[in-house]
């Protein structure tokens, strides 16, 4: 028996994927990365605060960039240990950075020259150099492909809202604004102004509401960071789903097992997202299940 074409398009409609009603970007490595290397900025910062004094600048010049950036990442975990969401509730941003500034510049001067303490005094104005500085074009610039994307989804008709969840401090909207693109976004969803962060579900949740969205709608977050991003998005609830952008190379650093758990869409850049996108070729449960 032959099915009347209404009943078949009926049928298709229950087939096909619900529409997809909200995107959501990561910021830091997905849709910006450093313009200059950390510890380059950070020893240039020393340098300039140091002019005055040929034996400071001696010492700043002394500094290694590497031990800058390694130094930096220890002192960044402790805060972020000690004082969560860049101390939202406890302590204005400006107050959670300092230290986390000072322990960098002291830790790697340490590891550079034995007289550490040469610098100590220069920590105030290296504060004031830097910490403006991160939210300006000198040091972000736009991931590959990044600006082309987002244009490419701007123009998509009745295509998905767009919205950021990001584990930043208030500057960031600065940052999207220096970068020219803050205008693309329904919302800019922090992890200082909202109090939680990625991978706790809530900022998932919450981003649903800015966004105008019903519980359960299909949304799709794009992130690098696995933990964070991809294991943040698919366990908060029905309706998420992930896209992984990294290196193949990056990608191998999460343990084999993580990876299959984890139901996701791995791209190497952003240039195939709007592709994958229509085409409504994202990763589903069954796919994983058959890798």
């Amino acid at each position: 028996m032959r099915l009347p074409r209404s009943a078949v398009l009926r049928s298709l409609a229950m087939m096909a994927p619900a529409r997809i009603e909200l995107l959501t970007f990561d910021c830091t490595g997905t849709l910006f990365e450093p313009a200059i290397p950390l510890g380059v900025l950070y020893k240039q910062a020393v340098v300039a605060q140091a002019l005055d004094d040929a034996k400071l600048v001696a010492a700043a010049e002394a500094l290694s960039e590497i031990e800058l950036t390694s130094a930096f990442g220890k002192a960044y975990a402790a805060a972020d240990r000690a004082r969560p969401c860049f101390g939202a509730g406890v302590c204005d941003s400006e107050e959670w950075w300092r230290p986390v500034v000072d322990e960098t510049i002291l830790t790697a001067a340490a590891q550079s020259f034995e007289e550490s303490d040469l610098l100590e005094g220069l920590l105030p104005g290296i504060f004031d150099r830097l910490y403006p500085t991160f939210a300006t074009r000198d040091a972000w610039q736009l991931t590959p492909h990044a600006l082309e994307t987002l244009e490419t989804l701007r123009g998509w008709a009745d295509g998905p809202k767009l919205g950021v969840i990001s584990n930043w401090d208030e500057r960031l909207h600065t940052v999207l604004e220096q970068l020219e693109v803050a205008d693309r976004f329904a919302f800019v969803l922090t992890s200082r102004e909202f109090g939680e962060e990625k991978p706790d579900a809530r900022i998932f949740e919450r981003a649903r509401e800015l966004a105008g969205v019903g519980a359960g709608s299909r949304s799709v977050h794009v992130g690098d960071s696995f933990k964070r991003d991809i294991v943040g998005a698919r366990q908060s609830g029905d309706g998420w789903q992930a896209v992984f952008v990294c290196s193949e190379a990056e990608r191998r650093r999460v343990p084999a097992v993580e990876l299959q758990a984890i139901e996701h869409t791995h791209l190497e850049s952003l240039a195939t997202l709007v592709d994958v996108l229509k085409g409504d070729s994202l990763v589903t449960e069954r796919d994983r299940k058959q890798q």
